[in-house]
């Protein structure tokens, strides 16, 4: 089955994309990650109650356009505070893993931008993760 239309999709499906929409808009870097969350919470629900959709397509191609923008807008995030940096981190590395490496793979232009966000509080990180598990 082909959608046509946005009117063709499922309402979940119609207010993924809207979340989507919002977090390219936004300026804010919590509230674009806000949204952006969001809209994946909702396609990841809407495929667990519809395992077998004909909107899948649909769907992939949402995450990996929406995948590629966060990474492309990770450039403009100079100094993030913990709590930014950690939504973004959790994305990347967790929620959108499998699209996140899919991109890189096609895009090495945006691998560099990738590797110099996680470097941001990556060793604040380790310092605090070693820290604690010594108690």
């Amino acid at each position: 089955m082909m959608v046509d239309t946005y009117a063709d999709l499922p309402d979940d499906l119609g207010d993924a994309r809207v979340s989507f929409e919002k977090f390219e808009k936004s300026t804010d870097s919590l509230t674009k990650v806000k949204f952006f969350e969001e809209a994946v919470e909702i396609l990841n629900n809407y495929l667990e109650e519809n395992p077998a959709s004909p909107h899948r397509p649909f769907i992939s191609n949402l995450r990996h356009t929406y995948t590629k923008e966060l990474i492309t807008q990770l450039k403009n995030i100079k100094n993030p505070d913990w709590e930014v940096w950690c939504k973004y981190i959790f994305l990347l590395l967790l929620k959108v893993n499998k699209e996140t490496k899919e991109i890189l793979a096609l895009h090495p232009e945006l691998i560099n931008e990738y590797k110099e966000f996680i470097k941001l509080r990556k060793d604040e990180l380790i310092e605090v993760l070693n820290r604690d598990t010594n108690i």
